[in-house]
């Protein structure tokens, strides 16, 4: 005769059941075909990985488990290490361990010592998770309220309003749909063991006051705050994505490539409306800030010459266009070549060729042609310096290097990166643009003339 089941026991067996559905439902949308991925758990001891890795086991999937032990809690964190491997060898996985001195590496880096202990976690999992499909997080809704609440409050955009993403890369947080109080509800219908941390309870961290002070307060407003907070973040994705995608369009309809750099026709931006928007998208991965984007902005209706810098870029307004540059810590150089060899070695293709009475020139800014008697050694190649001159192939007289740019409509960034080829004091050419007339091929004259072309010009 078959057992009676109590109406609390089938009503926890339901519950269970369906967390497990809900939690199988989720990794395969983030991992399909889900049975076939190995997967690596990030495991703190804390009662959301033990969750997590409980549902990985009970859905028998392939699951191997790594435990950071940052060393900021004294023995509760070797206790913390301890049960972590304990709890592999009850699922029989494999179990990866790794020890930090957080303090110390925090020290002087300017970083909160949470910064910190979030970048030494995932460099050293994506260092041991080559030979998985996916590394796996515990992060839940209530992690996610709190990370929205934390941009609000620290100031932010539609992007800080999405919260944690499900998927990055090969990071998966498949428990992102569950809250708090249902994992605890878990852990105690499965009878699962977990470490408590008791820092969560101290109020030291933005993100505690948050849990324990500011969470308790808006459920006594709103009892379903934290499904309330998950329904808004996923309108706010969907939002968002049609931000990106409408910006993005506009980017790329603005955005055009040089060999050097991008730029971007001011007149079509500043008709614009979103032209901040714009700009901002554009820039701030390149490290402006909103600031900066601001100061930009103002700059498009005044002359050129200012400049703006990130750690990485340069932003400068050149004539009719904005122009967007990596940032070369030092633009000067100069090198002297001693022989053909030693050209030939740094890109430089050289022929020296006796001339023929129906050789053919061909006309390439790449490319130039030099009375091979009027060429000394040693050759410099260097980048202009103001008061520069030359004679320029196919005129008469001298000119100014910098009046050649400025006819040519080369601008600042460009003509800094182009190479001056010198014999002697000489200039014989601007490399990818005029050689110098008075070391011109004379068919009448000339007997042997070097053929020197540049293969990094374009």
């Amino acid at each position: 005769m078959a057992a009676l089941l109590f109406p609390s026991t089938i009503i926890i067996r339901i519950f269970a059941a369906k967390m497990k559905a809900r939690f199988i439902q989720y990794l395969s949308e983030l991992t399909y075909p889900y049975k076939e991925k190995k997967f690596l758990l990030a495991v703190s001891g804390g009662k959301d990985s033990c969750v997590m890795a409980h549902l990985f086991f009970e859905a028998g999937l392939s699951f191997d488990m790594a435990h950071c032990n940052f060393n900021l809690r004294g023995e509760d964190s070797i206790r913390d290490k301890n049960f972590v491997i304990q709890l592999a060898l009850k699922y029989k996985v494999k179990c990866f361990t790794t020890d930090f001195d957080t303090f110390k590496i925090q020290k002087n880096s300017g970083q909160s010592v949470e910064m910190v202990a979030r970048n030494l976690r995932y460099e050293w999992f994506e260092e041991i998770g080559e030979n998985y499909d996916y590394i796996v997080t515990a992060h839940h809704a209530n992690d996610n309220a709190e990370t929205v609440m934390l941009n609000l409050i620290r100031g932010t955009g539609l992007k800080g309003m999405t919260g944690i993403p499900a998927k990055n890369g090969k990071i998966i947080r498949p428990l992102l749909s569950f809250t708090a109080d249902e994992i605890i509800d878990y852990t105690k219908i499965n009878n699962l063991e977990y470490c408590e941390d008791y820092t969560n309870k101290e109020n030291n961290y933005q993100r505690n006051k948050i849990r324990n002070l500011i969470l308790p307060q808006l459920k006594e407003i709103n009892p379903q705050i934290i499904h309330t907070f998950d329904k808004n973040i996923q309108i706010w994705k969907k939002q968002y994505l049609f931000y990106k995608n409408t910006i993005q369009e506009k980017i790329e309809l603005y955005l055009h490539q040089d060999k050097d750099y991008k730029y971007i026709n001011i007149k079509d931006l500043y008709k614009d409306p979103f032209k901040e928007l714009v700009l901002y998208e554009l820039l701030s991965p390149h490290g402006f800030s909103e600031s900066d984007i601001q100061d930009i902005v103002e700059s498009l209706t005044h002359q050129s010459g200012k400049k703006f810098y990130s750690q990485t870029h340069i932003v400068f307004k050149e004539r009719d266009k904005l122009i967007i540059a990596l940032l070369e810590k030092d633009n000067d150089f100069s090198k002297t070549y001693h022989s053909i060899e030693e050209l030939i070695e740094d890109n430089f293709q050289i022929e020296l060729v006796s001339i023929k009475q129906h050789d053919h020139f061909s006309v390439n800014a790449n490319t130039a042609y030099f009375d091979a008697d009027k060429i000394k050694f040693p050759i410099i190649v260097r980048n202009w310096q103001k008061g520069d001159y030359f004679y320029p192939l196919g005129m008469e007289g001298k000119m100014k290097v910098s009046d050649f740019f400025n006819n040519q409509k080369i601008d600042n960034y460009k003509k800094n990166k182009i190479k001056i080829m010198c014999s002697k004091k000489n200039i014989i050419w601007i490399v990818g643009y005029r050689s110098d007339n008075r070391y011109k091929v004379d068919t009448q004259k000339t007997k042997q003339y070097y053929k020197i072309t540049h293969k990094n010009c374009e």
